[in-house]
């Protein structure tokens, strides 16, 4: 899947999380928000792993002389959040197969031979306003562990 097809969400009306995240140092702050927005990603790899098919027996991947086999519940373990930009106070992830799960690919948008069968895209359907509500929780308490850190370590500095 290239960059260009990537679902590109935007978060607004956050102002005080916002504001919040500003008044911390760029480091810390892009701790906060990492860690925000890769629980929120959690959620959706979860649902994705839930939609895989998973067959009842071992199966070859590739051409059987030259392939691997491979256990049941394989593609579902191939399932990879990644973090592909960190900007000051943006970040960009995705969720995507490994490269031992190259097939899963071949499910989400077909081949000439077998339909779609999409996983990825209806798994952030489902589950994308629950993984934003988990952003805003996590983002708020990220920010206030940031700065309850920070303050300690004012008061140890200045004695």
């Amino acid at each position: 899947m290239a960059l260009s097809d990537a679902v590109s969400v935007q978060v607004h009306g956050l102002a005080e999380l916002e504001r919040a995240l500003m008044q911390l140092p760029e480091a810390v702050a892009g701790k906060a928000l990492n860690g925000a927005l890769a629980a929120g990603m959690g959620s959706i790899r979860k649902e994705a792993k839930n939609l895989i098919p998973v067959g009842t027996k071992a199966h070859y991947i590739g051409k059987k002389s030259k392939g691997k086999l491979v256990q049941p519940g394989h593609l579902s373990k191939q399932l990879r959040v990644r973090k592909l930009r960190n900007e000051k106070f943006s970040s960009m992830y995705a969720l995507s197969f490994s490269a031992a799960g190259f097939y899963g690919m071949f499910h989400e948008f077909g081949t000439a031979n077998m339909p779609a069968r999409p996983i990825l895209r209806p798994a952030f359907d489902n589950k994308k306003d629950q993984a934003l509500e988990r952003i805003k929780e996590r983002l708020a308490a990220n920010i206030e562990r940031q700065r309850k850190k920070l303050f300690e370590e004012s008061l140890r500095a200045g004695r």
